[in-house]
């Protein structure tokens, strides 16, 4: 209520029973007087007595009117002492969550979020920028970001709070604690660490157990550094919710002409049984679409609704699928980006082709991709057949998918055409054969690691005897990459009877950690010699490479004799092509980056329609006419679209689509109680309030320190004290 010096001056006021008491003693002069000798013997007797009585009551005078005072000026009770308490500069620290989670709607129809930022305004408005308070504030949505640093401004940082709103993205308070870590270094001891969240548990334990333990050390190390730690609870009652969780293309590829069926996943997060509708658009054309209802799914199951949609053009396509609106809608709509195509156009490279047409690897692997020839349109690959002249030749942006079968005579010209092919986004498939290594392939394709084959071949081992099936194909990784299908316990059972006779060692290097080995081949007759890696995968720019350690023809091995070879070959070419359309599908805080062809110079960035930025084509090293662009975070969910203006030569570049989603882990609104987060400390680590101003704290919070009260009844009580004490002292004398 007061100032310090203003409090200074009212406690002059202490000195008025003072003042009184010397004006008001009594005065006399000396008279001689025999019969008062008497009573000034009894007097000195007496005196000592009452100089106490009187110096007693004067005590305690002075004392009530200084609790009085300080009751009035609202102490507290600080590191500075008692008078300097209520001007101690205070450093507060600010985490809000933003995550997308603290937009759920409540029954009351708030949000955690509103409610935390209203606390957080009504906790800066107890400072004072006079005194040197200052506020850092810090938002926990990934990636968490410093917005302000020790800002003393504090009408400034009121607007900044009103401006604040929630992402789309997780949360992420672990980078939040990190960073105030880090500003702990530049602040005093002493500084107090709010952190405001809805306490939602995947967001407090993130990581499984490692990453819980992580959290937990960061609160230490803030404790640790002399800070105090509040935290907030901003969440109310239950937080049921049902998310769209994924949008798949359940068919191997979309082709015009062609059903294509999608899959749509609806989560049921909450607590109780619940359902709903869920709409099937595609590029946004609401006419037409189509709608499917889910009556009931079960508290923390999930359900799976089938979509089909025929295409009419060739081009990058969107769909999406939302769910009925329920209490937090960001996660009920969710995006996929598709490139519809004709048919895959796919050139076919053998390197050793054979004296008879059905001999050899383009025969076999022929017939497998396309049966029918050009007599069938609808077929999804369309093959183009050449030999290793042809190769140096071809023209490979009008080709989808390249496959190499025992190709060895290739220049370095074209090694950097095919790795400019794969960067932009191709596929392709090698397989090997005796050829398949030497100069020419280690200059290539290898180049010491860091071209587009996942390891260097070597010599030959195995032998031509028909009769002597020295390995056995076995599958490592078939859950997930090209091999899925072989997952089925029938087909599996077909692989160990393959004959495989003769295979290529391939040497992968030790510190390669991009490769993948889908299946290994293991020496029938000698027991205990390693493994060697028979289908192998590497990443390379926004393409994949496969490499097939055996022939494609029935030089090494029966595969094609068997019925596992159409499957076996159709799967690695389908895992391949399906790459381009998963590039243009990312997650919210993810980017994008892609290469053009032609003199494109910028590229404009638009979210769900509207422009937002320019962004510049940049050259790509030793490319003639290749362009790379590259995109910032992309921090919002929906539909971002790159656009090109014509080039130079008046090349039209058509438009990118980009689905970009929320992480679904985001919404799993489960939360940790308070008294939960506090019981994983040490006593005294966390405190918990509802409301951290500090109006709400004075009367609910023991370490508030606030002193006011207690002046006031120690006041009274001297009061009550001096007139008890008076009225002793007079009967006391009376009696005397």
């Amino acid at each position: 209520m007061f100032g310090l010096p203003a409090m200074l001056g009212w406690l002059a006021a202490a000195a008025v029973p003072v003042l009184i008491h010397l004006l008001t003693r009594q005065r006399w002069r000396r008279v001689e007087w025999g019969a008062m000798e008497f009573l000034l013997r009894a007097v000195k007797k007496q005196q000592r007595r009452v100089r106490l009585q009187d110096l007693l009551l004067l005590l305690l005078r002075v004392a009530a009117v200084i609790l009085l005072i300080l009751a009035l000026a609202e102490p507290k009770l600080a590191s500075a002492g008692l008078l300097g308490g209520q001007e101690e500069r205070r450093e507060v620290v600010l985490v809000v969550d933003t995550s997308f989670s603290m937009a759920f709607r409540e029954s009351t129809g708030e949000t955690p979020f509103r409610r935390a930022v209203e606390r957080a305004r009504a906790l800066v408005r107890d400072l004072q920028s006079a005194r040197g308070d200052t506020v850092t504030l810090i938002t926990g949505g990934s990636p968490a970001t410093l917005k302000l640093s020790r800002d003393s401004d504090i009408n400034r940082v009121d607007a900044e709070l009103e401006r604040l709103e929630t992402s789309d993205a997780v949360t992420d308070l672990p980078g939040a604690l990190r960073t105030v870590v880090a500003k702990l270094d530049d602040l005093p001891r002493g500084v107090e660490v709010f952190i405001l969240s809805d306490l939602q548990r995947v967001a407090l334990n993130p990581g499984g157990e490692d990453g819980s333990k992580a959290f937990d050390g960061l609160i230490t190390t803030i404790k640790q550094k002399g800070s105090s730690i509040t935290l907030v609870p901003c969440g109310r009652g239950t937080a049921d919710n049902l998310a769209i969780t994924s949008v798949t293309m359940a068919s191997k590829l979309a082709q015009v002409g062609r059903p294509t069926r999608f899959a749509v996943m609806v989560r049921n997060f909450g607590t109780r049984p619940s359902g709903g509708v869920v709409n099937f658009t595609v590029d946004g054309a609401d006419a037409g679409g189509d709608a499917a209802t889910i009556d009931v799914i079960e508290a923390g199951k999930e359900s799976v609704v089938d979509f089909r949609h025929t295409f009419t053009e060739t081009g990058p396509h969107l769909v999406e699928a939302r769910f009925v609106t329920d209490a937090l809608e960001t996660d009920n709509r969710r995006a996929l980006s598709v490139i519809v195509q004709n048919r895959v156009s796919t050139l076919l490279i053998d390197g050793s082709p054979a004296g008879s047409s059905d001999e050899g690897a383009a025969y076999f692997l022929s017939a497998a991709l396309d049966p029918a020839g050009a007599d069938d349109r609808r077929g999804a690959f369309e093959v183009s057949v050449s030999d290793e002249i042809g190769l140096e030749r071809a023209d490979l942006s009008n080709s989808s998918l390249v496959i190499l079968a025992n190709v060895g005579t290739i220049s370095p010209r074209r090694g950097d055409d095919l790795e400019a092919f794969v960067a932009k986004g191709g596929g392709l498939l090698i397989f090997a054969g005796d050829r398949l290594r030497g100069p020419q392939v280690d200059a290539a394709l290898w180049r010491d690691g860091k071209g587009l084959l996942p390891g260097r071949p070597g010599d030959v081992v195995g032998n031509d005897d028909t009769s002597d099936a020295g390995f056995e194909l076995t599958l490592t990784s078939a859950e997930r990459g090209p091999l899925r299908y072989f997952t089925d316990e029938r087909v599996q059972a077909l692989i160990p009877a393959i004959p495989f006779r003769k295979i290529l060692p391939v040497t992968i290097n030790a510190d390669d950690t991009t490769v993948t080995t889908y299946a290994r081949f293991l020496h029938r007759k000698q027991q205990g010699t390693p493994p060697y890696p028979a289908v192998l995968e590497r990443p390379y720019g926004a393409g994949r490479v496969l490499l097939v350690a055996t022939t494609a023809s029935r030089h090494w091995n029966d595969l094609a004799a068997f019925p596992t070879y159409v499957p076996f070959v159709r799967e690695m070419a389908y895992h391949l092509v399906r790459r381009a359309s998963d590039l243009e599908n990312l997650t919210v805080g993810g980017s994008w980056r892609g290469e053009i062809e032609g003199s494109v110079r910028k590229a404009t960035l638009s979210h769900n329609g509207r422009p937002i930025r320019e962004l510049d084509a940049l050259a790509v090293p030793n490319k003639e006419r290749r362009y790379e662009i590259r995109t910032d975070t992309l921090d919002r969910a929906g539909t971002w679209r790159l656009e090109f203006p014509p080039s130079d030569d008046g090349k039209v570049t058509p438009p990118i689509r980009l689905a970009v989603n929320v992480d679904p882990l985001e919404s799993d609104l489960a939360r940790l109680t308070p008294d939960a987060m506090v019981s994983r400390f040490p006593a005294g680590t966390l405190r918990v309030v509802e409301d951290p101003s500090a109006k709400a704290s004075a009367a609910n919070s023991e370490s508030d320190g606030r002193l006011w009260w207690w002046c006031l009844i120690g006041a009274f009580v001297l009061f009550l004290a001096e007139s008890f004490v008076g009225q002793w002292i007079g009967k006391s004398r009376g009696g005397a």
